[in-house]
């Protein structure tokens, strides 16, 4: 291997591992300063002064395992290692560390660290099963969705819970983070499915769209899950300095933004029916309102998008740890009813929004499918973890 660099990290956080040593290949500190970085002025700066997610987890565990004297090399080459230097392929233990960011930081690093590692380094991990201590136990279950939950709901959350823990006897050995899936699993299974009991109450209602603490905005707003894709959190209109876009912008977890434009569900038919061609529909007035407003707010988004880009990344360069992109933006607009369609009137709507370009009209009956769809794979997430026990 060519001459190495060595490496050190200013995150004061590394605290316990600062006297691990650390290298980088020439080639990878090459790279990393060719990619530009907004907060740190390139990739190798960041690493530099931050470090990487999960880094100090990975590198604590390294120590545990082979000892204070360990060298830790980041290269552009395959992860192996020989005698007490461990050589890490960069890009591969950022790409796990980036698709497995969950809400319990210190137990995300460890089970990258463990994952990269049995994976790529098996001598060192055979096996993802760390046990989990007291403290991370407890941050794992204060991060468990918090809901008002019906007493049938409640009742069945704090059954499977209890179960689990008296079934481990208490025993803090026994609650690997299998376990603690399992009480997740549990926990968003409950959540969900009272969320949509709670959406479906509320479609008999004809409740406001925008005004009052119990409009359709709001719920939404606060539910985002039930599209079936996860969001970070909502971009205030105000942050990014312009005034022709929505109220809020919801950016993706693969970086990149969407538009939700939310309509009540009892004002429109979204499409009628064209008496003159059988089988034809267009779009009512209200659904063709609402993609015209849309289409404002992407044409805006787009002609503004490099000034959108930097606003987002100065007010929100601390919460979100991917870049948020503003090209090409989509818009959901969530309007009406099609409870009651047959499958011509279902296949009019799809032909209408196949001709939209980055809009994508759906209805509140559409949309609650899709959480059910959610709740499904929750119900068979729980079995699978049952069975497995």
């Amino acid at each position: 291997m060519t001459e190495l660099i060595k490496l050190e990290i200013k995150n004061k956080n590394y605290g316990g591992v600062k006297g691990t040593r650390i290298f980088i290949t020439p080639q990878l500190k090459t790279n990393l300063e060719s990619i530009k970085s907004d907060r740190y002025g390139n990739l190798f700066k960041s690493l530099e002064t931050t470090g990487f997610r999960g880094g100090k987890h990975l590198l604590e565990t390294l120590k545990k395992k082979l000892g204070g004297s360990v060298v830790v090399i980041l290269s552009h080459e395959k992860s192996r290692i020989k005698d007490n230097t461990v050589i890490i392929n960069y890009e591969d233990y950022r790409k796990i560390g980036s698709s497995a960011f969950f809400s319990v930081y210190r137990q995300v690093g460890l089970d990258t660290a463990y994952k990269f590692l049995s994976k790529e380094l098996p001598d060192i991990a055979p096996e993802l099963a760390e046990i989990i201590t007291r403290s991370q136990t407890e941050k794992v279950i204060k991060t468990l969705p918090r809901t008002t939950l019906v007493p049938k709901t409640q009742n069945l959350l704090t059954g499977n819970i209890a179960r689990m823990i008296r079934e481990s006897k208490i025993d803090r050995k026994k609650l690997t983070p299998e376990v603690l899936k399992e009480i997740k699993a549990a926990s968003n299974q409950a959540y969900y499915k009272d969320k949509l009991d709670e959406f479906n109450k509320r479609l008999e209602k004809k409740l406001s769209e925008t005004t009052g603490k119990n409009s359709w905005q709001k719920w939404i707003y606060s539910n985002t899950w039930i599209f079936g894709v996860d969001y970070l959190e909502p971009i205030e209109k105000g942050k990014v300095g312009f005034s022709q876009i929505p109220d809020y912008l919801f950016p993706t977890v693969d970086g990149f933004l969407d538009i939700l434009e939310i309509k009540v569900p009892h004002r429109s038919e979204i499409i009628k029916e064209d008496k003159s061609h059988k089988g034809s529909y267009y779009w009512d007035q209200k659904t063709s309102e609402a993609i015209g407003q849309v289409a404002n707010y992407l044409h805006e988004l787009e002609k503004n998008q490099l000034q959108v880009a930097q606003n987002i990344r100065r007010e929100y360069r601390d919460k979100y740890e991917i870049e948020i992109s503003t090209v090409k933006p989509r818009a959901i607009i969530l309007i009406g009813r099609t409870e009651a369609w047959n499958d011509e009137r279902l296949e009019g709507l799809r032909t209408l929004n196949f001709s939209l370009h980055g809009i994508e009209v759906i209805s509140y009956d559409q949309l609650l499918k899709r959480g059910e769809g959610l709740v499904r794979m929750f119900d068979k997430e729980v079995d699978t973890k049952k069975r497995e026990r």
